[in-house]
């Protein structure tokens, strides 16, 4: 609930957090990975919707030719540039956030045939220990940024 701006939207998270650990207990894990990089791009949503009228500004400054959308609209990328840019992340889980969204796209067959390997437990595990400590230190920022 540090993060999500509604109970019904931090439900939503935790049960996909959750599916993505049970995937990887069942030995499915491109399933435990793509499930972590939904929940990371919803964290990333639920955030910028945190800031407001903030985001707004940012996501101006970042992209001025574009049309303002929604916070729950950003895509992973989006949100880490208005987080990053609003002081709420890191350059080092910035790019941490990335390496999740590359594992994320890993699971596509065509990358998995020009990289001759498949995802395994080491991924899926990685993958979900950055969610971890992506939802942490954003959960601690917004607590340290006024309403």
């Amino acid at each position: 609930r540090d993060i999500a701006c509604s109970d019904d939207e931090a439900k939503a998270l935790l049960d996909d957090a959750h599916e993505s650990w049970r995937s990887f207990q069942s030995g499915a894990y491109k399933a435990a990975t793509v499930m972590a990089g939904a929940v990371l791009e919803g964290l990333l949503q639920q955030a910028c919707q945190r800031l407001g009228s903030k985001a707004t500004e940012v996501f101006r400054k970042l992209h001025p030719a574009r049309s303002v959308k929604s916070a729950l609209q950003f895509t992973i990328d989006e949100g880490l540039a208005i987080l990053r840019d609003s002081g709420l992340l890191s350059s080092a889980l910035t790019h941490t956030a990335r390496g999740l969204k590359e594992l994320r796209n890993f699971v596509h067959p065509d990358l998995q045939r020009r990289h001759k390997r498949t995802m395994r437990s080491t991924h899926a595990l990685l993958a979900m220990q950055a969610l971890c400590t992506l939802a942490d230190e954003l959960a601690w920022a917004l607590t340290q940024t006024p309403a």
